[in-house]
Protein backbone atom coordinates (compact mmCIF):
# COMPACT_ATOMS: atom_id res chain seq x y z
CA UNK A 1 0.00 0.00 0.00
CA UNK A 2 3.07 2.30 0.89
CA UNK A 3 4.87 1.65 -2.34
CA UNK A 4 1.47 2.66 -4.36
CA UNK A 5 0.56 5.64 -2.50
CA UNK A 6 4.55 6.72 -3.00
CA UNK A 7 4.10 5.53 -6.93
CA UNK A 8 0.85 7.79 -7.13
CA UNK A 9 2.61 11.10 -5.75
CA UNK A 10 5.37 10.63 -8.23
CA UNK A 11 3.40 10.45 -11.01
CA UNK A 12 0.68 13.10 -9.96
CA UNK A 13 4.39 15.19 -9.70
CA UNK A 14 5.47 14.63 -13.04
CA UNK A 15 2.43 15.05 -14.65
CA UNK A 16 2.28 18.08 -12.86
CA UNK A 17 5.08 19.21 -13.92
CA UNK A 18 4.70 18.58 -17.77
CA UNK A 19 1.47 20.35 -17.65
CA UNK A 20 3.46 23.35 -15.87
CA UNK A 21 6.09 23.38 -18.73
CA UNK A 22 3.60 23.00 -21.55
CA UNK A 23 1.83 26.06 -19.56
CA UNK A 24 5.12 27.87 -19.95
CA UNK A 25 6.64 27.36 -23.59
CA UNK A 26 3.65 28.85 -24.91
CA UNK A 27 5.25 31.83 -26.93
CA UNK A 28 3.63 34.23 -29.09
CA UNK A 29 4.89 34.51 -32.43
CA UNK A 30 4.73 36.93 -35.73
CA UNK A 31 6.02 35.15 -39.08
CA UNK A 32 5.43 36.67 -42.75
CA UNK A 33 7.46 37.16 -45.75
CA UNK A 34 7.19 40.09 -48.30
CA UNK A 35 8.44 40.15 -51.27
CA UNK A 36 10.32 37.22 -50.99
CA UNK A 37 12.14 38.65 -47.62
CA UNK A 38 11.22 36.46 -44.33
CA UNK A 39 10.42 37.80 -41.14
CA UNK A 40 9.89 36.09 -37.75
CA UNK A 41 9.51 37.99 -34.10
CA UNK A 42 8.63 35.88 -31.21
CA UNK A 43 7.97 36.45 -27.44
CA UNK A 44 7.68 40.29 -26.35
CA UNK A 45 8.87 41.12 -29.90
CA UNK A 46 5.22 40.35 -30.78
CA UNK A 47 2.29 41.71 -29.40
CA UNK A 48 -1.55 41.63 -29.49
CA UNK A 49 -3.82 43.98 -27.36
CA UNK A 50 -8.00 44.83 -27.94
CA UNK A 51 -9.22 48.00 -27.72
CA UNK A 52 -12.45 49.83 -27.91
CA UNK A 53 -12.69 50.86 -31.91
CA UNK A 54 -12.35 54.69 -32.59
CA UNK A 55 -15.76 55.06 -34.00
CA UNK A 56 -16.98 57.78 -36.70
CA UNK A 57 -19.72 59.07 -38.03
CA UNK A 58 -19.45 56.63 -40.92
CA UNK A 59 -19.53 53.94 -38.41
CA UNK A 60 -22.74 51.96 -38.12
CA UNK A 61 -22.04 50.43 -34.95
CA UNK A 62 -19.73 50.51 -31.94
CA UNK A 63 -16.87 47.50 -32.09
CA UNK A 64 -13.69 46.56 -30.68
CA UNK A 65 -10.61 46.10 -32.67
CA UNK A 66 -7.78 43.79 -31.79
CA UNK A 67 -4.34 45.12 -33.19
CA UNK A 68 -1.34 42.60 -33.58
CA UNK A 69 2.07 44.71 -33.80
CA UNK A 70 5.33 44.46 -33.07
CA UNK A 71 7.24 46.16 -30.22
CA UNK A 72 7.91 49.50 -30.88
CA UNK A 73 11.95 49.13 -30.41
CA UNK A 74 12.43 46.82 -33.35
CA UNK A 75 14.10 48.39 -36.30
CA UNK A 76 13.30 46.74 -39.40
CA UNK A 77 12.93 48.28 -43.06
CA UNK A 78 9.20 46.52 -43.17
CA UNK A 79 7.03 46.50 -40.29
CA UNK A 80 3.74 44.53 -40.34
CA UNK A 81 0.80 45.00 -38.24
CA UNK A 82 -2.98 43.77 -38.72
CA UNK A 83 -6.12 45.00 -36.61
CA UNK A 84 -9.00 42.74 -36.78
CA UNK A 85 -12.61 44.57 -35.62
CA UNK A 86 -15.45 43.46 -34.25
CA UNK A 87 -19.06 44.14 -33.07
CA UNK A 88 -18.51 45.53 -29.39
CA UNK A 89 -19.12 42.81 -26.94
CA UNK A 90 -18.49 39.78 -29.41
CA UNK A 91 -15.83 37.58 -29.17
CA UNK A 92 -13.11 36.47 -31.43
CA UNK A 93 -13.60 32.86 -33.56
CA UNK A 94 -12.15 31.01 -35.55
CA UNK A 95 -12.80 31.65 -39.63
CA UNK A 96 -12.28 33.50 -42.30
CA UNK A 97 -11.82 37.26 -41.88
CA UNK A 98 -12.67 39.39 -44.82
CA UNK A 99 -9.87 42.09 -45.38
CA UNK A 100 -11.46 45.89 -45.50
CA UNK A 101 -9.20 49.53 -45.85
CA UNK A 102 -8.34 50.89 -42.77
CA UNK A 103 -10.87 53.61 -42.58
CA UNK A 104 -14.43 51.11 -43.49
CA UNK A 105 -13.96 50.37 -40.27
CA UNK A 106 -17.50 48.86 -39.90
CA UNK A 107 -18.82 48.71 -43.38
CA UNK A 108 -18.91 44.92 -43.09
CA UNK A 109 -18.07 43.28 -39.60
CA UNK A 110 -15.68 41.26 -38.55
CA UNK A 111 -13.32 42.33 -40.80
CA UNK A 112 -9.47 42.80 -40.69
CA UNK A 113 -6.74 45.47 -42.18
CA UNK A 114 -3.43 44.33 -42.84
CA UNK A 115 -1.32 47.04 -43.11
CA UNK A 116 2.97 47.47 -43.97
CA UNK A 117 5.27 50.19 -43.14
CA UNK A 118 8.30 50.59 -45.07
CA UNK A 119 10.89 52.19 -44.29
CA UNK A 120 12.72 54.24 -47.80
CA UNK A 121 15.68 56.65 -47.78
CA UNK A 122 12.97 58.87 -48.61
CA UNK A 123 10.99 57.90 -45.59
CA UNK A 124 7.91 55.46 -44.66
CA UNK A 125 5.65 54.18 -47.59
CA UNK A 126 2.43 52.87 -46.31
CA UNK A 127 0.14 49.77 -47.67
CA UNK A 128 -3.21 49.08 -46.48
CA UNK A 129 -5.68 46.46 -47.72
CA UNK A 130 -8.56 48.15 -49.02
CA UNK A 131 -10.89 45.56 -49.25
CA UNK A 132 -11.81 41.34 -49.87
CA UNK A 133 -10.05 41.16 -53.14
CA UNK A 134 -6.46 41.45 -51.40
CA UNK A 135 -6.02 37.96 -50.07
CA UNK A 136 -6.76 35.49 -47.46
CA UNK A 137 -7.05 35.94 -43.52
CA UNK A 138 -8.00 33.41 -41.29
CA UNK A 139 -7.87 32.44 -37.65
CA UNK A 140 -7.57 29.18 -36.92
CA UNK A 141 -7.43 28.80 -33.58
CA UNK A 142 -8.79 30.32 -30.11
CA UNK A 143 -8.31 29.43 -26.81
CA UNK A 144 -8.69 31.53 -23.82
CA UNK A 145 -6.90 35.04 -24.93
CA UNK A 146 -4.22 32.91 -27.54
CA UNK A 147 -5.26 33.33 -30.92
CA UNK A 148 -3.76 31.60 -34.23
CA UNK A 149 -4.02 32.10 -37.51
CA UNK A 150 -2.60 32.84 -41.33
CA UNK A 151 -2.44 34.95 -43.77
CA UNK A 152 -1.36 36.25 -47.12
CA UNK A 153 -2.25 38.87 -49.04
CA UNK A 154 -1.00 41.37 -51.74
CA UNK A 155 -1.26 44.68 -50.50
CA UNK A 156 -1.51 48.17 -52.87
CA UNK A 157 0.52 52.01 -51.88
CA UNK A 158 -1.43 54.35 -50.06
CA UNK A 159 0.47 57.25 -51.37
CA UNK A 160 1.06 56.56 -54.90
CA UNK A 161 -1.82 54.99 -57.74
CA UNK A 162 -0.39 52.42 -59.47
CA UNK A 163 2.34 51.44 -58.16
CA UNK A 164 3.50 47.87 -58.01
CA UNK A 165 1.53 46.30 -54.71
CA UNK A 166 3.66 43.98 -52.16
CA UNK A 167 2.99 40.45 -52.10
CA UNK A 168 2.67 39.39 -47.98
CA UNK A 169 2.80 35.50 -47.94
CA UNK A 170 3.45 32.39 -45.36
CA UNK A 171 1.82 34.71 -42.72
CA UNK A 172 1.34 32.60 -39.52
CA UNK A 173 1.00 34.22 -35.80
CA UNK A 174 0.28 32.72 -31.84
CA UNK A 175 -0.28 35.71 -30.34
CA UNK A 176 -1.64 36.48 -26.69
CA UNK A 177 -4.81 39.26 -26.44
CA UNK A 178 -4.50 41.84 -23.57
CA UNK A 179 -6.42 44.05 -22.87
CA UNK A 180 -5.28 47.58 -23.09
CA UNK A 181 -5.56 49.77 -20.40
CA UNK A 182 -5.94 53.43 -21.32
Amino acid sequence: MKNKVLLLAMLTLLFGSLFTLKGFSQEAYLKYTINETSYSYKGKQALCSKTPGNKSEEDKVDFQQVSAYLDFSIETPEKLTFKIRIEKGKKLQAGKYIYQALLSQTKILPNVCLTVERETEDGLIFYNTDGPDNGVFEITKVTGDWIEGTFEANIPNDIEEGAPPIKVTKGSFKLQVKEYKW
